[in-house]
């Protein structure tokens, strides 16, 4: 019997706005009106016109929430024979009257979208604070240029309010030059909808010029359709003195190590030259080669290096140098494996030395060991 039922619901939806009795359903139906009340309470519940009555009841709902049509006009369409009836039935069915029924619904909605929209202001407050606190410009543009926000340092560098940018287009922010640049790769995202990366030189209010890495890229609506980009500005001056700077100290060392090998060369043949003299001139007098060659070579040494040398970062005393290679020259003698004495040295450092050297004072004291090293190593007694 279910066929019957269904077949009923359906023509009942139909007759919503119409008037319909039972004997008019029951003709549709092709059975008695006993059997179809049977039926129906059997499978609904309730009887046939019961539940015709609730179903216009469900349209008057949602006619009440959707329009603004005053209760008369909604009786009269649901074919209720006056506004009273139509009341009372409502009420009946869900135990409201059809006015109390809308204005709770409004007064709910309202405090919804009242509820809804604190919501959305107090997420936003939260998200721009987040983006206030980064030191990185950050701002964002529709399709059209047109800026929509940004952050306070973004709004920094622009030397300019919130109020006075937000919703400006970038001819109207920047210079023609500059808003040409910036369009042209904002139609580049737009077309491609893909992120780009660049550096560009900006110019704060006062003057100060400083080095940015720029990262723009596109962001979508709720359908996917790109409805503007995001920019974020890192400022990388920085980073990039700093970079040089490395560059120019590795630039120097090398320069210095490179002078430092020649100077040494040169005077160590120089000397070695002088020593060859000397020895076929006064072959084993060691008492005139030591003080004359070695010292008087040492102190020229010592003078070329301080004349020529490079500035680095690095400050030295030269006192203390020299109390280095002293340290170093004037160990107690020991005697060598073939038994031969070992040469003893005594130097003193030179007269108005400046308070600080800028020099690898560790090098030069290799520099120093090697030069005396290989000038002395065929002296014998």
């Amino acid at each position: 019997h279910h066929k019957y039922i269904e077949k009923a619901l359906k023509y009942m939806q139909e007759r919503v706005f119409e008037e319909l009795n039972l004997s008019e359903l029951c003709s549709y139906l092709c059975i008695s009106e006993p059997h179809c009340i049977r039926l129906f309470k059997g499978r609904m519940g309730t009887t046939p016109m019961k539940y015709f009555s609730r179903i216009k009841i469900e349209e008057a709902v949602n006619l009440l929430l959707t329009t603004n049509k005053p209760l008369g006009l909604i009786a009269e369409e649901l074919q209720f024979s006056s506004a009273a009836h139509f009341s009372k039935t409502f009420k009946q069915y869900l135990s409201i009257s059809p006015t109390q029924y809308r204005n709770n619904y409004i007064n709910t909605l309202e405090h919804r979208q009242r509820v809804s929209i604190k919501e959305r202001e107090n997420a936003y407050d939260l998200l721009q604070n987040i983006i206030d606190a980064s030191p990185d410009l950050i701002f964002f543009k529709d399709t059209n240029g047109v800026l929509m926000g940004g952050n306070q340092a973004f709004f920094n560098i622009m030397g300019r309010s919130r109020e006075q940018i937000v919703g400006k287009s970038d001819y109207e922010v920047f210079p023609k030059e500059s808003a040409d640049f910036f369009q042209k790769r904002d139609d580049m995202i737009f077309k491609n909808n893909r992120a780009i990366k660049n550096e560009e030189v900006m110019t704060y209010p006062n003057g100060r010029r400083r080095t940015f890495e720029v990262y723009k890229a596109p962001f979508n609506d709720d359908q996917g359709n790109i409805s503007g980009l995001i920019g974020i500005s890192r400022d990388i001056t920085d980073r990039i003195n700093t970079r040089k700077a490395l560059e120019s100290t590795h630039t120097e060392q090398e320069h210095l190590s490179t002078r430092h090998a020649e100077v040494l060369t040169s005077l160590t043949k120089q000397l070695i030259e002088l020593l060859n003299e000397k020895e076929q001139s006064s072959r084993g007098s060691l008492e005139f080669l030591q003080p004359r060659l070695l010292t008087e070579g040492l102190h020229s040494f010592i003078q070329s290096i301080f004349k020529n040398i490079e500035l680095n970062n690095r400050g030295t005393d030269p006192t203390i140098l020299f109390e280095n290679l002293r340290k170093l020259l004037t160990a107690p003698p020991q005697k060598s494996t073939d038994g031969r004495s070992k040469l003893v040295f005594s130097i003193e450092p030179p007269k108005n030395l400046p308070d600080i050297v800028f020099i690898d004072d560790n090098r030069m004291l290799r520099a120093f060991y090697f030069l005396i090293r290989t000038l002395t190593m065929n002296i014998t007694e």
